[in-house]
């Protein structure tokens, strides 16, 4: 298990908007972890004028494995 610091370096933002944005990115950023069935501990964001970022704590290393069965189509 892995910590990952991600941080995203912007323009300014407008106050107001920091923790919206803060809190859509750490939204998203959960959904497509938990989609992709990664693993992790917890998610902390952080959110300043010029940038965001996240803490990802206790991040697997890699993905379960699973198998696929595909079929072609009858002709």
């Amino acid at each position: 298990m892995s910590t990952i610091l991600f941080e995203l370096g912007c323009e300014e933002l407008p106050p107001k908007s920091l923790k919206p944005l803060r809190d859509a990115l750490q939204a998203s950023v959960t959904e497509q972890l938990n989609e992709a069935e990664i693993s992790f501990d917890s998610i902390k964001a952080f959110s300043a004028p010029r940038r965001l970022a996240l803490q990802i704590q206790g991040i697997s290393d890699k993905q379960p494995d699973r198998s696929e069965q595909k079929t072609r189509p009858c002709d």
